[in-house]
């Protein structure tokens, strides 16, 4: 059995991409990790994100990233001593460069792992208050990404598949910059550390420039 397995592990080390460029998309749900005010207050609604890349040797691959995801409050999770409900949004953007590794188990089945790191825009909107106070409803800091996915090649050029990923913003969110002390408690505890999220769901696979061979 164990040879078996070498010999096939030695095969797919040589399956090399057939495409000189790619562009992927994906389509997942986040969910917060940290820090653990962000992680108590907001729940992830979608995230939406691609990276155009090219091969530069092997089925090493360098790119840009770019993507997009917003969260929301629950109507239980924020309630203010008069029974007024939130209905905060955020919206979080991204942009960077891309490194990643395409690994072949077969012509028609690969796996990829990457790496992205650049800067995050991050807004927060639909913000109330029951006395008035100073707003910190934007911000933007740097970013790293990691993501793992399993594709299937269904035509030619085009291929689906699932995708898992994990982000990191070193920033602090802090719910007093948006005022929503007045309608939950939080401690000390609660503000440390950056925002963090892991996402789930399913990503496209387009290949051009083939290879000549």
């Amino acid at each position: 059995m164990f040879l078996c397995f070498t010999c096939f592990y030695a095969n797919a080390q040589f399956i090399e991409n057939p495409f000189r460029l790619d562009t992927r998309i994906n389509v997942l749900v986040p969910h917060p990790i940290s820090n653990k005010a962000f992680r108590n207050t907001f729940i992830g609604v979608y995230s939406i994100s691609g990276s155009q890349n090219l091969q530069v040797f092997k089925n090493l691959y360098v790119g840009v990233f770019g993507g997009t995801s917003l969260y929301k409050i629950p109507t239980n999770k924020a309630v203010a001593s008069n029974g007024y409900k939130l209905s905060n949004l955020f919206q979080l953007n991204s942009a960077g460069l891309n490194i990643g590794y395409n690994y072949y188990v077969t012509p028609l089945v690969f796996f990829s792992n990457s790496l992205s790191i650049g800067q995050s825009f991050g807004t927060f909107t639909s913000i109330q208050t029951v006395t008035p106070v100073t707003i910190k409803d934007k911000f933007n800091a740097p970013y790293f990404h990691i993501a793992s996915n399993i594709n299937f090649v269904l035509e030619d050029h085009f291929g689906i598949g699932f995708l898992i990923s994990y982000t990191y913003v070193n920033y602090s969110f802090n719910p007093y910059d948006i005022a929503l002390n007045q309608f939950k408690s939080y401690t000390e505890s609660d503000l440390g550390g950056g925002m963090s999220r892991i996402e789930v769901g399913f990503n496209l696979y387009f290949g051009y420039l083939k290879k000549k061979g």
